[in-house]
């Protein structure tokens, strides 16, 4: 039998143009480290197949995962919204890791969700492998979020802004949502990143 980690893949998003933050947030340094690497050091952990989606700021942050074995997948319609970018990663996951049973998504600025959340996710799946799994909070499931390859091709067809909640809600009969409040923390503003930095102490 395959090693799980060869058999679950992470789709990393990292594309978007920031326009609230006023910068490539994911280049913010948090720790001794910054948004981004420490959400694909994350990932890694759990899966030996981890595409990190970039778009706008793109030349700005590749270099700061480059030296990690991960797969950029640059998105040239990131302005498309965060459904086109989950369908663009997980073509390229697909193409370079067939043998994968499920897909990740996860958000690079979900400073607060690391490899122990996704963990989480995972072991439910081994319980439930055809369910989808979420996380849940603000009374609602998202990201990060687990999905079996029969949802694959659903994924690839998202349009708009709203990413995977969309399939979330259309099939939450088969949605396994895991409480996960600290999942609701992601950095939109300065403000946010300020917070966040002083709730992790740096």
């Amino acid at each position: 039998m395959s090693h799980p980690r060869r058999e679950v893949g992470v789709i990393l998003l990292a594309a978007g143009a920031a326009t609230r933050f006023g910068a490539a947030k994911l280049a913010m340094p948090f720790g001794r480290t910054t948004l981004l690497r420490r959400a694909a050091l994350a990932a890694l952990e759990v899966s030996e197949c981890v595409i990190v989606v970039t778009g706008a700021h793109c030349e700005t942050i590749e270099p700061l995962v480059a030296d990690l074995p991960v797969r950029l997948a640059y998105n040239p319609d990131w302005v498309l919204g965060m459904s086109q970018s989950i369908a663009h990663g997980l073509v390229r996951l697909c193409a370079v890791a067939p043998q994968v049973s499920c897909a990740l998504i996860v958000l690079a600025d979900q400073v607060h969700v690391g490899a122990d959340e996704l963990r989480q996710l995972l072991d439910a799946h081994k319980a439930a492998p055809e369910m989808i799994v979420a996380a849940e909070y603000c009374g609602e499931a998202g990201a990060p979020c687990l999905f079996p390859r029969p949802y694959f091709d659903k994924l690839m067809q998202l349009q708009g802004a709203r990413g995977a909640r969309t399939i979330l809600r259309r099939h939450a009969h088969s949605v396994r949502a895991l409480s996960m409040p600290q999942a609701a923390v992601d950095i939109d503003t300065p403000a946010d990143y300020a917070d966040a930095l002083a709730a992790a102490g740096f």
